[in-house]
Formats: C-alpha cells, structure tokens, sequence
C-alpha cells in the first residue's frame, strides 16, 4: 500500500511539474502574441499611410491638367527624403568619427583615393 501510495504521489508532482512548463509556456506565447499583435497594428497604420498617399497622388494626377507637375512633384518628395536620408548617415558618420579617430583618418584618407585605386587595390 505504501508503494501505491508513493508511486501515486510521483505520479501528482510529475503532472503538477508539467502545468507548472505548460503555465509558463503559455505566459511566453501570450507575451510573444503581444509583440506580434503591436507589430501587426503598426504595420496596418504604415500601410494605411501608403494607401492614402497614393490615393491622394491619384486624385492630384486626376484634377491634374499636366501629368508632368505631378511627376516632377514625385520627383522633389524623392530627391528631398534621398537627401534627408544622406544628411543622417553623414550625421551618424560624423558622430562616429568623433568617437573613434581611427575612423577619421581612414574616412579622411578613402575621401582623396579615386575610384580607380579602389579598383586596382588588392584588398
């Protein structure tokens, strides 16, 4: 009777072990749903954005008697986000040469080499 009893009560401490992973299994996947879910919502409002962008590129090329305004108009979003975009690597570069001077004699360096060394360099 007593390795009845024992044999029961490893059997009770197995199962209470086993929630135990299944509890914090489920706790792990319900904040790993979380992060999913906030990425899903931010993903639907970019998206949102394009959609009405274009839907207002769309209009303006619709009232517009010259579709080339509305192409040269694309054209200045482009070039203004490609030079923001140029402006923040050289920002991030600057800010990282400050950092580290090796980098600013290397950068300093590569600045004056043609395209040609790079070409011929072995490296």
């Amino acid at each position: 009777m007593s390795d009845l009893l024992s044999r029961l009560e490893s059997r009770i401490r197995q199962a209470v072990e086993k929630i135990e992973e299944y509890q914090l299994e489920i706790d792990e996947l319900k904040e790993r749903n979380t992060v999913l879910e906030a990425e899903r919502q931010e993903m639907h409002d970019k998206l949102a954005l394009l959609i009405d962008s274009f839907e207002e590129l769309e209009a303006a090329v619709d009232e517009s008697d010259s579709p080339a305004e509305v192409t040269e108009e694309i054209g200045e979003t482009v070039e203004a986000a490609e030079d923001e975009s140029a402006e923040e690597v050289e920002a991030a570069d600057t800010e990282s040469s400050e950092d580290n001077p090796q980098d600013v004699d290397v950068s300093h360096h590569n600045s004056h080499n043609s395209v040609n060394s790079y070409a011929a360099s072995p490296w």
